[in-house]
């Protein structure tokens, strides 16, 4: 089954929902009546004031068609239906070509329609893959700072880090006796101890 009739037969079953979201919401009336029976609870309308400001005041002459107007069951299935239906025409009318896509445009596409998904995910991306920590004996730092180097200012620290984790560079660099330049800038400065 393709995704397209898949969709299609998504839209099917909200629409045959909301073709009965009558009879539905008066099968739950039904049932609702029936328990607030068993608990002794009277079905009323919440008081209906001249000036509301934190809900509509809807006529109405008994509760059921008070939550009937309330509820807005249909309203939303119908938002639904007419927003599925702009995606659906959207995207039919759009080519995909699967082995032209990678997981990065995926990624663009979901940030354009979906920022929402989107966000969540680069959350997902970025949560590490496993709960271990960073240990040290792995760090370049164990492996660069040494006894002599312990008292070094923390800018000289990172540069030599630096060109510890990016050797390929430095030896580019050591080619082109860029190293000769380094040695002579070095030895100009006033000797730290």
């Amino acid at each position: 089954m393709t995704v397209r009739n898949q969709i299609i037969s998504l839209i099917k079953f909200f629409e045959q929902h909301r073709e009965t979201a009558d009879v539905t919401f008066s099968t739950l009336w039904e049932k609702i009546e029936k328990c607030s029976a068993q608990s002794n609870i009277e079905l009323r309308t919440p008081r209906v004031t001249q000036k509301q400001t934190h809900r509509s005041n809807i006529p109405s002459n008994s509760p059921e068609s008070y939550y009937r107007k309330t509820a807005k069951y249909g309203c939303y299935l119908d938002n639904f239906l007419a927003e599925s239906m702009i995606w659906y025409h959207y995207h039919k009318r759009t080519d995909c070509d699967e082995s032209n896509y990678n997981t990065f445009d995926v990624l663009k596409q979901a940030e354009v329609f979906y920022p929402s998904i989107f966000l969540a995910l680069c959350i997902a991306l970025s949560i590490p893959a496993t709960t271990c920590t960073a240990e040290r004996s792995f760090s370049t730092l164990r492996k660069v700072k040494t006894w002599l180097r312990s008292t070094m200012a923390d800018k000289r620290l990172d540069a030599l880090c630096m060109m510890y984790i990016h050797r390929n560079l430095v030896n580019d660099l050591i080619t082109k006796n860029y190293y000769l330049e380094i040695i002579n800038r070095f030895g100009r400065d006033t000797r730290r101890l």
